[in-house]
């Protein structure tokens, strides 16, 4: 371990320029002895919702969930949660993107005791993503981890869609409590998660609209940010040299 860190120390001490894609991602290695001077955050970009782009209608709550099984992503405490709904007006909308792979998650969510339907949607891409989006009214991230982005949280976000997250690192960045979002603690206590979905039935989301997506960093945006932040490097290390 020893010898490893010294050969990575070295390596990393050459390296002129670190780009994060979130601040908390930055402060991490900061945190962990990277020169603050050589760590800049470039947010990940996303695809805009098209010209065409409306949610569609719904008499019920439709959550939506992308992470697939395993507790990593949440997907226990999803279930736990919903198991003490006593109430049927929703949807659980999964991706299964397991289909990509050939294989499927649909099994993982078919013996699920819940009173709510559950709904298996195929695998999206960059350009499809509008026809999930526009099913949901509340994403449900709940990660049982420290995120070093999350980009399922910014494509929603610019969709209006509410966010139920972990308080899971870059995840948060463009959240606000409240206004755009419920954030609940990481904890395998589903309890947490379970009043942020109770609290999602006295809202009426086919009238919300999420007043901070123009905050969120598209791709020109993204592109833009990291050709000035190569254009000061090239000129600072020219000058150095």
């Amino acid at each position: 371990f020893e010898k490893r860190s010294e050969y990575l120390n070295e390596v990393l001490s050459k390296i002129d320029l670190f780009l994060f894609p979130s601040d908390f991602h930055r402060q991490v290695h900061i945190d962990n002895g990277i020169d603050p001077k050589k760590c800049k955050t470039n947010k990940n970009g996303i695809m805009m919702p098209s010209v065409n782009y409306k949610k569609a209608q719904s008499k019920i709550i439709r959550f939506g969930f992308t992470g697939g099984p395993g507790k990593i992503k949440g997907y226990e405490l999803i279930l736990e949660a919903f198991s003490k709904v006593a109430l049927n007006n929703y949807e659980i909308v999964v991706v299964d993107g397991a289909k990509n792979l050939g294989k499927s998650w649909s099994h993982a969510f078919k013996n699920a005791k819940i009173e709510g339907k559950i709904r298996i949607m195929p695998p999206y891409t960059q350009n499809t993503m509008d026809d999930f989006y526009k099913h949901i009214d509340v994403l449900l991230f709940p990660s049982q981890w420290k995120e070093s982005f999350g980009l399922t949280v910014r494509e929603a976000l610019v969709r209006d869609i509410w966010i139920i997250s972990t308080n899971g690192g870059g995840t948060t960045e463009d959240l606000v409590e409240g206004e755009n979002s419920h954030i609940i603690p990481i904890s395998d206590n589903s309890d947490y998660l379970l009043e942020a979905i109770l609290e999602c039935f006295d809202k009426n989301f086919q009238k919300f609209h999420n007043k901070y997506k123009q905050d969120i960093t598209t791709y020109e945006d993204q592109s833009q940010e990291l050709n000035d932040i190569l254009t000061a490097l090239d000129q600072t290390v020219s000058h150095d040299s």
